[in-house]
């Protein structure tokens, strides 16, 4: 083989494996991490809905036991189809790049209702509106809060949504790259294919295992403890992915050599018997 054909093999091999594992690497993200569907089905089957329905009456308890009121006071604030409706809009939002502003007049009607109830019925009457009022804004910015995790992401939305629209744009790129680099080394030197394969299995292998020392997935806490454990589940989720494709891809390299190396040898017999 020619010197420039031997680095042209070379230099194709590189470039495959490396936009191997860029697309695959890309891929997983596209149908994980930005596939609406994906994340709301795992919200679903670890019941993150209910989880944060139940935290945020806990912390709306928590905010009563100072006011003299009874807990009576906060029965039927908000249902948890409305914590479904309102934590899928956030969702829906934050992937169209827009922030989330939840307008919670209900919460605070139902509230007044409640408490002129309990009023009335304890023979009392508001000393003091303002504080009144007060305590229904923060019982709103609780449920606000629970939903669209504290406005922590808002900062983060609009460069989310444009990551997507990245992402998608270089799966399309890498994809026609890919297509073109195999058939370049069809015509240079078949067995870099095999090669680029391995290589590509070995880097993304180095990527989970570099990614995943430098995490502590289970010491992993932003936010809130609710979402973090999804954070911790998609995490691990995507170290198994990675890992399983990874020794998948090594061992598809690993049997196309194998072919390639047999049907030469098959090739180089049948020369032999023809020139004897």
């Amino acid at each position: 083989m020619k010197k420039s054909k031997i680095i042209l093999s070379y230099l194709f091999g590189f470039l495959t494996s490396v936009s191997i594992s860029l697309f695959v690497l890309l891929l997983i993200i596209k149908f994980t991490v930005y596939d609406k569907s994906y994340i709301t089905n795992l919200l679903i089957k670890n019941d993150y809905y209910t989880k944060v329905s139940t935290e945020i009456k806990e912390e709306m308890e928590g905010n009563t036991l100072s006011t003299g009121f009874t807990d009576v006071i906060l029965e039927n604030l908000f249902t948890e189809e409305e914590v479904v409706d309102d934590i899928n809009t956030f969702i829906n939002n934050t992937y169209d790049g827009k922030k989330t502003e939840l307008n919670k007049d209900n919460i605070k009607t139902n509230l007044e209702n409640n408490i002129n109830a309990f009023l009335k019925k304890s023979n009392l009457k508001i000393l003091n509106q303002d504080d009144v009022n007060k305590f229904a804004n923060d019982l709103v910015d609780i449920y606000k809060n629970e939903i669209c995790l504290y406005g922590f992401l808002d900062n983060y939305i609009s460069t989310f949504a444009k990551i997507g629209r990245i992402i998608n744009t270089l799966l399309i790129i890498f994809s026609i790259a890919i297509f073109i680099l195999l058939i370049l080394l069809k015509v240079v030197n078949s067995h870099y294919i095999s090669s680029s394969l391995i290589a590509s299995g070995l880097i993304i292998l180095f990527v989970r295992i570099f990614v995943y020392e430098k995490i502590d997935i289970n010491g992993l806490l932003i936010i809130t403890e609710l979402f973090s454990n999804i954070l911790r589940l998609i995490l691990t989720i995507l170290g198994k992915m990675l890992l399983s494709i990874g020794i998948s891809l090594i061992v598809i390299g690993i049997i196309l050599l194998c072919q390639m190396i047999v049907i030469d040898k098959i090739k180089a017999c049948k020369l032999l018997k023809r020139k004897s």
